[in-house]
């Protein structure tokens, strides 16, 4: 397995004594409120609330196309959604064109109290896919799969604060990076291209990150920094 180091600087970063490290989930429980349990609906374009002492839904929000993963602030008064298509709907794509204003990946984030959309941020890479908030709580995390990007937010003023873009073409490698950098095993699939999974290090300082169809995962080193 080869580890690859990224150096990064975000913004109003200071760390905090967590117990444990953060990853990204489809589904999770409301900090604050247990008994609600929050589902990633891909199929309905929606996430769903349930009152996990009742086994009911309380609630039902509309978010953007194809929902893949939700993280929550840490006072759980916030909910972040990774939509993957952004709003363009499934049966767009470069053959049948894209409407005008097209965005394709955004982040629904909930106010969890009213359990509707408080705002959608747009620019988070294309086809976003996993979000995670840094144990701190101070910054969350976007990766996104087609764009190969990672993106960092100040969680309080959702702010895209940093960016990280991995070397993920294999037609365009740029100096001082070679072949051998890029595709270590040479199977033609970048190293690190594509990013899915990851998990943040209880001292907000490091991801573990995992890269679709690569047998490969990089460690992000997040540089904490006021």
């Amino acid at each position: 397995m080869k580890t690859t180091l990224f150096a990064l600087t975000a913004l109003c970063l200071a760390p905090a004594a967590v117990a444990q490290h953060v990853k990204v989930n489809s589904l999770g429980l409301q900090p604050g409120n247990p008994t609600r349990l929050w589902v990633c609906n891909r199929d309905n374009d929606s996430v769903s609330v349930i009152n996990l002492t009742t086994n009911a839904v309380v609630a039902q929000i509309p978010v953007g196309v194809d929902p893949r993963t939700i993280a929550f602030s840490t006072d759980g008064t916030r909910a972040f959604v990774t939509n993957k298509r952004g709003n363009i709907q499934r049966d767009a794509n470069e053959i049948t064109g894209f409407p005008a204003g097209a965005q394709p990946g955004t982040v629904s984030v909930i106010n969890t109290s009213t359990m509707a959309v408080q705002t959608t941020l747009a620019g988070a890479g294309v086809e976003p896919y996993g979000v995670a908030m840094a144990p701190n709580g101070k910054y969350f995390v976007v990766g996104a799969h087609r764009s190969s990007t990672l993106h960092f937010y100040d969680a309080a003023t959702l702010v895209e604060v940093a960016r990280l873009d991995y070397p993920a073409d294999l037609s365009k490698i740029t100096a001082p990076l070679t072949m051998a950098d890029v595709d270590a095993n040479r199977d033609g699939i970048p190293d690190l291209g594509s990013p899915r999974g990851f998990t943040i290090w209880s001292d907000s300082s490091k991801l573990v990150v995992t890269h679709h169809k690569s047998p490969y995962l990089s460690v992000v080193n997040v540089a904490l920094n006021a």
